[in-house]
């Protein structure tokens, strides 16, 4: 089985909608994808996830199904329950002030002090896993894509997936960094802080996850490739800066 997780285009998020930027970006994700079975298409219930699925996927005849677990997470962490928050989101507060933040976006010094962040186990534990309810979205909306991969023929077993017959189905996720990011760490057994904070996903960029079936019956996802934006190559259309933070301190980028 492949799985394909991908990224909408650059975002006007106080809308909900595709940038002029984004359409563009997406155009050229719509060609680059013509040359793939895209399989089952399934798309996030926000704005800018299913403009990109219409344009890049709905051109060729796919039928778009709503899955409300890509929806993105929000702002959810209350940073107040834990003054140490107060360092955690400390540039995002400069940035956008309020009281509620999502799970990112994060002081990577903080994360330095709280190891236990990078454990599969212990994240849950952490002050923005609690402030958040973290770990009971986690486990709603992993539980809800295990159940659509159990119809397809994997079955969540412990930290694998059995199968009574492997199958070369293909499917195909259109959403959001942070969704796919937590997803993702559900399927190859790590914590999601790991994949927000170890990752930069840009916008319209594909994620490709394959699954192993190296003993009869049990298997394995492995990411083949992530955040890839071959189809930007090439055409003169650069990469949006979303995804990331300045390079160096004293750029005059996003800190």
């Amino acid at each position: 089985m492949r799985i394909f997780f991908i990224r909408h285009g650059e975002p006007d998020y106080a809308n909900d909608c595709l940038t002029e930027k984004g359409v563009r970006e997406t155009e050229l994700l719509g060609e680059y994808l013509k040359n793939y079975d895209l399989g089952k298409v399934c798309v996030s219930p926000l704005g800018r996830a299913r403009q990109t699925a219409e344009i890049a996927a709905g051109q060729y005849g796919y039928e778009l199904t709503t899955a409300w677990w890509l929806e993105e997470i929000l702002k959810i962490v209350d940073m107040t329950m834990f003054p140490e928050l107060e360092y955690a989101y400390r540039n995002s507060r400069l940035e956008s002030p309020g009281q509620y933040f999502i799970p990112w976006d994060i002081m990577p010094g903080y994360l330095n002090q709280h190891h236990e962040y990078m454990d599969p186990i212990d994240w849950r534990q952490t002050a923005i896993a609690k402030a958040g309810n973290l770990a009971e979205i986690y486990d709603r909306r992993t539980a809800a894509m295990d159940a659509f991969l159990a119809e397809h023929g994997y079955v969540r077993n412990d930290y694998l997936y059995s199968t009574e017959q492997g199958n070369h189905d293909t499917l195909t996720f259109f959403c959001h960094f942070g969704i796919s990011s937590l997803l993702i760490s559900h399927l190859i057994n790590v914590s999601p802080f790991a994949l927000w904070h170890g990752f930069s996903v840009n916008t319209s960029a594909i994620t490709e996850i394959m699954t192993e079936e190296r003993e009869k019956g049990v298997v394995s996802f492995r990411i083949n490739r992530m955040g890839d934006i071959s189809h930007l190559a090439n055409t003169g259309e650069k990469p949006s800066f979303n995804a990331r933070f300045c390079e160096v301190f004293e750029d005059n980028t996003r800190h």
